[in-house]
């Protein structure tokens, strides 16, 4: 089992800055959803959203396993 703390040593600054942005993006775009929802937009438009959010996150998963793999 992983701490908070041991994982923050595996990956240099520049890759944790990196991997904060992606997810800082994605958490702006929930919230966009969110707020889509409450403006009760077009369904084809709030699925389109959350296609896209899904995107995101399997690019977030995609890119810490790639960091993994190059420094664990």
């Amino acid at each position: 089992i992983y701490n908070d703390n041991e994982f923050s040593k595996t990956m240099n600054a520049d890759q944790t800055k990196k991997i904060k942005s992606r997810v800082n993006r994605i958490s702006g775009q929930i919230n966009g959803i969110g707020k889509m929802i409450d403006d009760d937009r077009y369904c084809l438009e709030i699925l389109d959203q959350i296609a896209a959010a899904r995107s995101a996150l399997d690019a977030l998963g995609v890119e810490l396993l790639t960091n993994h793999l190059r420094c664990c």
